[in-house]
């Protein structure tokens, strides 16, 4: 008889980091939008070129989030009627 809770347990573990991958870019999608405009209403650029890295942020919340999907078997799909 195999004891599966330490394997769980590492489920679990890695379940949270997961969701936190998928969190962060959120955030710091966020905090770079927030600054942006604060930088653009006292016309100073304060991070040159944000919109590359809001656009890098982006995929790797596609692919945080396609991991996710992943994890619990919700993909779309399509299918045909025949």
């Amino acid at each position: 008889m195999t004891n599966t809770k330490p394997f769980k347990i590492i489920h679990n573990y890695i379940k949270i980091i997961e969701n936190f991958a998928a969190i962060i870019p959120i955030i710091f999608i966020v905090i770079l939008l927030t600054i942006e405009a604060i930088s653009r209403h006292i016309h100073i650029e304060l991070i040159k070129d944000s919109s590359i890295y809001i656009n890098h942020l982006i995929i790797w919340i596609t692919f945080a989030g396609g991991i996710i999907t992943s994890r619990e078997g919700r993909h779309l799909s399509l299918s045909v009627g025949i």
